[in-house]
């Protein structure tokens, strides 16, 4: 699934251009921002580019080849984030999103971290205490149970019980 390509990261610029804002307007008012990858554009890095983005509460970087989501942090607003068919392959990119409280739609269909980690589900859905939708399916009551059960006697991200084992090597 490596998409071979240039580094790109994305840009203040990129994002202005993309959303139609102009210079003077303030990135703050932003509430929906869609980035979809193209044949001869492919983001592998968000850089600082986010920063201004408080608003933000949708956000779509589908078709990409993100291969980090450091720089996501600053979006708190965000509810809604599609990153279906990237690069992301590990739960400690994932894990990115735990600052991200308000989410409640997430799709991270078509990226290793899918495949290869055999309790992504359940860490998605334990780290998102929000979230209702997560790769096209609802959440179910029954996996929020489990991921608790599955990752904390006590109910926090802060405690050793709660971090898979590929975090802490990590």
């Amino acid at each position: 699934m490596a998409r071979a390509g240039p580094r790109l990261v994305l840009s203040e610029e990129a994002v202005r251009a993309k959303s139609g804002l102009g210079p003077h307007r303030d990135l703050a008012e932003l509430q929906s921002l869609s980035i979809p990858g193209t044949y001869q554009e492919k983001i592998t890095h968000l850089g600082h580019s986010l920063m201004s983005l408080t608003g933000l509460k949708s956000l779509d970087l589908s078709r990409n080849s993100l291969v980090s989501l450091e720089g996501i942090q600053y979006l708190t607003a965000l509810e809604s984030l599609n990153l279906y068919y990237n690069c992301i392959s590990s739960l400690a990119e994932v894990f990115r999103l735990h600052a991200l409280t308000e989410l409640v739609d997430v799709d991270f269909r078509l990226n290793p971290v899918v495949k290869v980690e055999p309790d992504y589900r359940l860490f998605v859905v334990h780290l998102l205490p929000k979230l209702q939708q997560l790769d096209d399916r609802p959440v179910r009551a029954s996996e929020r149970k489990a991921s608790r059960l599955h990752f904390a006697s006590e109910d926090s991200l802060d405690s050793k019980e709660s971090v898979p084992a590929s975090l802490k090597e990590g």
